[in-house]
């Protein structure tokens, strides 16, 4: 009797080691059959999970994004505020020097005179948006070196301009985040043709400091010591895109007459939209910009958020609309040829100058981020 149990027992244990071995060989079969379809479909299987991270990087980015925007106020509010919480800690303090300041000084020797700017696109955002962390590094640049006047390609106003010159976001956008005050010559970006363009030139009238004649005017600056002269045009590109008649614009045929008509040699251009960020810009704007008689020596843009440059043959181009909030999915210049780009917040301290004796004209263009930190400094003669 106790045999037969035995063997009942052990045969009971057989089987449930035999169906363990089942279920383990059945589990490998399994998974060996996973990989197999895995390496079968591991093309589609890379495009899904491409596709899924693509999805969830654009999730993360509008999120940001509108974390971000979320904190600025309604548009045309009078109770608008302006936001005193920086993005960053600024731990120097130092008023006497910046990285871009010492690249600059270099140059100030007794045969030298220079004509210095800064460039500030894309940055009325109340500030909020790592806006004030620009200004301070602006602020710094402005008080350590003398600088004649800021060129601001558009969206000063973020979302929709102003209808009104006493709309409060000028206050919250511009002159209460700015110093010390010296002239800014401006153009109209997209938020600004959102609003009102009476208001814009009412602002000119009343403000010495914001100058903005018309949708496209024109400027002649003379250096420190007015030893030469440079020719600031400003056309309105969000009205140029939306021309019917793009060849023969009147703005397009204004802005060849002024360039060939002009009585210097050392041309700026200003408009809030890259000429190589649309075709009809490449193919209507860019021939007037780089033609063979006078070409534009340098051209500022505003609208991607990011720094960048790049040099064609005649002409340099740059954009500067990283004042407030940089966009990380924001793509670079199209057909860019020695492309730099950088996406921090930040903005362009340049300076143009000419030798007394040999009478070359060039500039040096310092890309100061939202830390101070010089992140590129290019310097080329210019025509």
């Amino acid at each position: 009797m106790e045999e037969l149990l035995v063997q009942e027992d052990d045969r009971d244990l057989f089987q449930d080691e035999e169906e363990q071995l089942a279920s383990i060989s059945d589990h490998k079969s399994k998974r060996q059959r996973c990989f197999h379809f895995l390496w079968e479909h591991k093309s589609r299987v890379g495009i899904l999970s491409a596709v899924l991270f693509l999805l969830l990087w654009w999730v993360l980015l509008k999120t940001t994004d509108n974390a971000c925007d979320a904190s600025l106020s309604p548009a045309y509010s009078q109770d608008r505020q302006v936001n005193k919480k920086m993005c960053s800690s600024h731990v120097s303090e130092d008023l006497s020097r910046t990285e871009a300041t010492d690249a600059f000084n270099n140059d100030d020797d007794d045969g030298v005179d220079s004509l210095d700017f800064a460039v500030l696109g894309n940055f009325g955002r109340d500030g909020f948006c790592c806006q004030l962390d620009v200004a301070l590094e602006l602020q710094r640049h402005l008080h350590i070196r003398p600088t004649q006047f800021v060129l601001n390609p558009g969206n000063a106003f973020y979302p929709a301009g102003i209808k009104h010159a006493n709309d409060a976001q000028v206050r919250t956008s511009w002159k209460d985040v700015y110093t010390p005050r010296i002239p800014w010559y401006s153009t109209r970006g997209e938020a600004e043709a959102k609003g009102d363009i009476e208001a814009l030139k009412e602002l000119s009238s009343l403000d010495e400091f914001f100058i903005f004649e018309d949708l496209y005017y024109e400027k002649f600056v003379f250096s420190k010591n007015k030893t030469f002269s440079v020719h600031l045009i400003f056309i309105d590109t969000p009205s140029l895109l939306r021309s019917k008649e793009k060849q023969n614009d009147p703005q397009l045929l204004w802005l060849r007459e002024r360039m060939e008509l002009g009585n210097t040699s050392t041309i700026i251009v200003v408009g809030f939209h890259s000429p190589h960020s649309d075709q009809n810009l490449v193919k209507f704007l860019v021939p007037v910009l780089e033609n063979e008689s006078k070409p534009a020596s340098i051209y500022f843009s505003g609208r991607e958020r990011t720094l960048q440059w790049f040099q064609a043959p005649s002409t340099h181009y740059f954009v500067s609309g990283a004042g407030a909030q940089v966009l990380y999915g924001e793509k670079p210049f199209k057909e860019a040829r020695d492309l730099y780009a950088v996406r921090e917040e930040g903005f362009l301290a340049c300076s143009i100058t000419m030798d007394a004796d040999t009478k070359i004209i060039s500039m040096k263009t310092a890309m100061v981020n939202r830390l101070g930190k010089m992140v590129k400094l290019i310097q080329s003669p210019i025509h």
